[in-house]
């Protein structure tokens, strides 16, 4: 069982893609043409001329080990390099050939998936917390809500036809704030008199030009969550900037017509939707998991280091008796291989075992104590990250300018660089395990600095006219129920001081013996000494001092602004 519904017309519609792909290649399509029916079914095309990413699509981050496998073939078969996991709890399939991009998106579709949603100007993958339905401290699952309303939405051809993106994310609790105050549409879990429900927040984003959602909803009944996505998208669709793609996006419409305005324009579509009929929105079923353990891992563990990893990375479920575990990823990075083996040791426990986070990591779920030794020895054989601190593993970035043609840094080479130096401080670092670190390779934020503790936005540096990679340091992102604050601008560094930077921030953090909010420490003595930190690092020597400071991480290369058309 998978956790999305394909379209009964996403058939006839990879057929009209793959005669899109042969008129791209005989010439008789123009580039912007096929570009805009290739973004619509998750594909852009990277900085190497003539091969793509293809983005698959993970509703709220739920995919079975079987469908990792089928990905894993896929990418095997038909690209080069390893999957990607975003942070939007879904996967990228890099370096896809032309050639191979219809064959690619047909094997997505045959193993329950789809890529089309995963780009363009339309309804993108909807965000749910890793841990919904075995949090302690949820309101309810969420998750069917969201896999419901994705079916809803992803069955009409009018979701792909928008101004710009229409993103959307669901929270359990207090602490998927984050995710539903930086989005278009976000809904947090409530109870009413009227049972089940949420709050809604509307016009929330990232990139240029950032803020946070504001209030829509106090409450609405569960049962009208499709009513509420589906207005909010119609007014969308009707009065969304279609003429300026820099100003497209729901948000500016909300400044630029008025919250009362707005709202008036929504409530005419809701009120319009309810006097219909067929807009209640039940629950969708999730694939089970298998609820036993399977045969011949019951045990106990005397490894070294086992209570240390259980403490780090184990978590108890509100489920009796069943665990959750955090598999650090390195760089969102997951080796072909490495998948193959990790769907083959998850396929015994079930379907529902395994979710991708926001934090560019995998999560298991529902595994039992007997469990945990076999987990743990299979953890540190596939993902070395779990020797470490947990802190070390919470760190992402985007695939800035290694594959990205918007991309100006090369955030995974500075990530690799931050996650090298925090495993070598040790159990330090235990003292905040889950400090929000994060990398971004543009201005674009799709490595989510805005939402981060320590965030890195990549910019062009110039020293006596020579172009150098930099990053902006912004600090103190605050997302709870009652405040939500994006992260500030305190700096800008050259990018070969971005790993000493962070590192220097995080270790000065966990020294300070209160690691309680690293967004209360940066508004008080954190402050002063982050933005000297990054004042004593602004200047650099020149190219013929030392070129080092010139060339973007692992590149080797001069470093280059080149960018490539806007595809995002």
């Amino acid at each position: 069982m998978s956790f999305f519904a394909l379209p009964a017309s996403l058939e006839a519609d990879i057929g009209r893609f793959a005669d899109a792909v042969r008129a791209y290649e005989h010439g008789s399509m123009t580039p912007e043409s096929f570009r805009l029916v290739r973004v619509s079914f998750g594909i852009y095309e990277q900085r190497t001329k003539g091969t793509f990413m293809v983005r698959v699509r993970c509703t709220g981050g739920g995919i079975t080990p079987g469908q990792i496998r089928a990905v894993a073939g896929i990418a095997a078969e038909h690209s080069a390099g390893p999957l990607h996991l975003t942070t939007r709890q879904e996967l990228q399939i890099h370096s896809v050939p032309l050639g191979r991009l219809a064959e690619t998106v047909r094997a997505v579709h045959a193993a329950g998936l789809a890529t089309r949603g995963g780009g363009g100007d339309g309804v993108r993958n909807i965000v749910v917390p890793w841990d919904s339905g075995i949090a302690v401290d949820e309101t309810f699952d969420v998750m069917p809500f969201a896999v419901s309303l994705m079916n809803r939405l992803g069955a009409s051809e009018d979701s792909w036809r928008l101004p710009r993106k229409l993103k959307m994310a669901f929270a359990g609790s207090g602490r998927g704030m984050a995710e539903v105050r930086c989005t278009d549409l976000g809904f947090v879990a409530r109870r009413g008199k009227g049972g089940l429900g949420f709050a809604v927040y509307v016009a929330g984003g990232m990139g240029r030009s950032p803020q946070v959602a504001s209030l829509l909803h106090e409450f609405v009944p569960a049962r009208e969550v499709y009513v509420v996505a589906e207005a909010v998208k119609r007014l969308f669709a009707a009065h969304g900037n279609r003429t300026d793609r820099s100003k497209a996006r729901l948000r500016f419409l909300w400044n630029e017509l008025g919250r009362e305005r707005v709202i008036g324009l929504y409530t005419a579509q809701f009120e319009e939707l309810k006097a219909g009929s067929g807009w209640e929105l039940e629950p969708a079923p999730l694939p089970s998991h298998a609820g036993a353990e399977p045969a011949g891992v019951e045990g106990t563990s005397t490894a070294q280091g086992f209570d240390t990893w259980c403490r780090r990375f184990v978590s108890l479920q509100r489920q009796p008796g069943l665990h959750s575990v955090l598999l650090p990823v390195s760089r969102g990075e997951l080796a072909i291989g490495t998948a193959r083996e990790l769907a083959a040791f998850l396929e015994p426990f079930g379907d529902d075992v395994v979710r991708c986070t926001p934090e560019q990591n995998l999560a298991l779920r529902n595994i039992p104590a007997g469990a945990l030794p076999q987990v743990h020895a299979m953890a540190l054989r596939l993902f070395p990250l779990s020797a470490h601190p947990r802190v070390a593993g919470m760190c992402i970035a985007c695939t800035g300018a290694a594959t990205c043609a918007l991309g100006l840094c090369r955030a995974p080479d500075a990530l690799g660089a931050i996650e090298q130096r925090l495993c070598s401080l040790g159990t330090e670092l235990d003292a905040c395990p889950d400090l929000r670190l994060a990398l971004s390779g543009c201005a674009n934020a799709c490595g989510r600095h805005l939402m981060a503790d320590l965030g890195f936005s990549g910019v062009v540096g110039r020293n006596d006219g020579a172009p150098y990679p930099a990053y902006g340091v912004f600090a103190g992102a605050l997302f709870t129920n009652g405040d939500a604050r994006l992260a500030e601008k305190v700096g800008e560094i050259p990018a070969r001081d971005v790993p000493g930077l962070a590192v220097d921030v995080v270790l000065g953090y966990a020294r300070t013996g209160a690691c309680t909010g690293f967004a209360a420490y940066v508004t008080g003595p954190g402050r002063d000494r982050l933005k000297a930190a990054c004042a004593s690092r602004s200047k650099l020597p020149t190219v013929d001092q030392d070129p080092v400071f010139y060339i973007d991480g692992e590149a080797g290369i001069p470093f280059l602004s080149q960018r490539s058309g806007n595809e995002r």
